[in-house]
């Protein structure tokens, strides 16, 4: 059995998610920073005529903020109910990844956010994201306005 996923990389990371979970990738957009979200939130742009939260997947990795990141390359936008776009460098293609290739997290890996999986793909070690989870609850509801 396999998996086909959109292999990406975001600063020193090769990264993908399930090509189930993207909607499409694009040029980058304007984005409009927000004061009260996660650092790895990079801010908001109007996708499509809707807004959309934009994640530097770079800092989401690594732990810090994306005032150091070079300008996207290309935006990955992710999720069906709330869409929103991963920033990324490079979209490097779609790979379709043998089961028996997957590796468990060990406990080292559990707590990076979104993580769920990690892999050899093209020889080089590989996160796989889902999207579902890289973007947690109470960040969605910082960007919910009050009702």
């Amino acid at each position: 059995m396999s998996r086909q996923a959109l292999v990406f990389r975001a600063r020193r990371h090769v990264c993908a998610v399930g090509l189930e979970q993207v909607v499409e990738t694009m040029r980058p957009q304007p984005v409009r920073a927000l004061a009260g979200v996660p650092a790895y939130v990079t801010g908001v742009a109007v996708i499509r005529g809707a807004p959309a939260p934009v994640l530097s997947v770079g800092a989401l990795l690594d732990g810090d903020s994306p005032g150091g990141d070079l300008p996207s390359a290309r935006l990955v936008m992710v999720g069906r109910g709330q869409p929103y776009a991963f920033a990324v460098d490079e979209v490097i293609g779609i790979r379709t990844v043998p089961e028996q290739v997957w590796r468990e997290l060990p406990p080292l890996l559990r707590s990076v956010a979104g993580v769920t999986a990690f892999a050899a793909v093209d020889g080089e070690p590989t996160l796989f994201l889902d999207a579902a989870r890289a973007l947690p609850g109470d960040t969605w509801d910082a960007l919910e306005p009050d009702r």
